[in-house]
């Protein structure tokens, strides 16, 4: 196959992303690796073209209800931040991305004169977050000279429906939006908003890093409603593929909670394949969030959002392993989480290293006080939680 010749379903998890793109969101993923070194822009040309011919799926284009290849590659910007410029701020970072005729990704590599930041951007609705991994390896696997694994799996998420174990009851835990709950961070939906991210490294690997993050929420935010997407390839290894294949498990946050706590009902819920709920009924009856574009629309105006939070925890990461390159070594992994309507914001991280990421992304209208503020009271009960261990 082709790049061109690659042709899949939209699914229906990515249908919800393409709703949330036409309400002025940013539903981006940016994944970033920091090093230090020398990364060859036109040696970063060539691996880009070399691992888009293996991984056609962020080398398409939306044609009706099929991601269609184009052919072409994401393009590479190399950008250059001056002294007492924040990074984050940069216009690469805030750039739209045309799912109806492409390109659906792009890769930036960011230097500051002492930090090159590789980053990789794509839309949510096009890709997940082990899609964008899986893509990313095969960069550092071209760069390093040797073959791609390459992903042409053209699955869609109901593809998963035959492989689980088990199949949950269909109705749903939320069988309705419910209450929406106000937002930790001060302030709802602006239509002048852009995506604002605070980001903190704490030294130690903490494992079960959403379980932590859920408890914590409990305490601050009680009743809090949290999405936690989980890898639906887990129900097939072998299949190969940068799709969105990510469905959401939608978990309550309760104050007394401790992460252990949390992490078994996690650990439950997975056992019974809820996250299987998302796809088992159409898109409009199932999502407890927004069942119409017009509640997309509304959603988070107000202060008030269906879900206070999206956690994702990307786990342990072998940096050396996977990114470093004989001229580059990396230093830190982590994203710069994306924005939907219904969600107030998303919080992820990575263990690299012997060190954890954590990045809340947010608005540009929310307190950024309250942001980092948020985030410490995180890092403060994680550690805390570790020293009682």
């Amino acid at each position: 196959m082709t790049a061109a010749q690659y042709s899949r379903r939209i699914t229906s998890i990515e249908r919800g992303y393409l709703n949330a793109a036409t309400q002025g969101d940013n539903p981006i993923i940016s994944f970033v690796i920091e090093g230090r070194g020398r990364l060859d822009p036109q040696e970063l040309e060539r691996a880009i073209v070399v691992t888009s011919r293996a991984n056609p799926g962020l080398s398409v284009a939306r044609k009706g209800k099929l991601w269609l290849g184009t052919g072409e590659p994401p393009a590479l910007e190399v950008h250059t931040t001056g002294a007492g410029e924040e990074w984050t701020d940069h216009p690469f970072l805030h750039t739209p991305l045309d799912l109806v005729h492409g390109p659906v990704a792009s890769v930036g590599l960011i230097s500051d004169g002492h930090v090159d930041r590789l980053v990789i951007r794509v839309s949510h609705a096009v890709a997940d977050g082990r899609g964008i991994e899986r893509w990313t390896d095969d960069l550092f696997r071209a760069l390093r000279g040797e073959e791609p694994a390459g992903s042409t799996s053209t699955v869609t998420d109901q593809y998963f429906l035959s492989k689980a174990r088990r199949r949950p009851a269909p109705d749903a835990p939320w069988a309705s939006p419910g209450s929406p709950q106000p937002s930790p961070l001060g302030a709802g939906r602006d239509d002048a908003d852009l995506p604002r991210w605070s980001h903190v490294r704490l030294d130690g690997d903490f494992p079960f890093m959403t379980a932590r993050i859920i408890s914590r929420l409990g305490d601050v935010c009680p009743g809090a409603r949290v999405l936690v997407p989980v890898d639906l390839r887990r129900h097939d290894p072998t299949i190969d593929s940068t799709a969105n294949l990510s469905a959401p498990l939608y978990m309550e946050a309760r104050p007394g909670r401790g992460w252990r706590e949390v992490q078994g009902r996690i650990l439950r819920a997975m056992a019974n394949g809820d996250e299987l709920r998302a796809i088992m009924a159409r898109f409009v009856a199932s999502n407890p969030m927004a069942r119409s574009l017009e509640q997309a629309r509304s959603a988070g105006r107000d202060g008030l959002f269906p879900c206070t939070a999206i956690v994702s925890d990307h786990g342990r990461i072998d940096a050396d392993h996977r990114y470093a390159l004989p001229e580059w070594r990396p230093e830190a992994v982590f994203t710069l989480p994306m924005l939907v309507p219904y969600a107030a914001m998303f919080i992820s991280s990575f263990s690299v290293n012997g060190r954890t990421s954590l990045t809340l992304g947010h608005r540009s209208s929310d307190s950024r006080q309250r942001a980092t503020g948020f985030l410490q009271t995180i890092v403060d009960a994680v550690q805390d939680g570790e020293a009682a261990a």
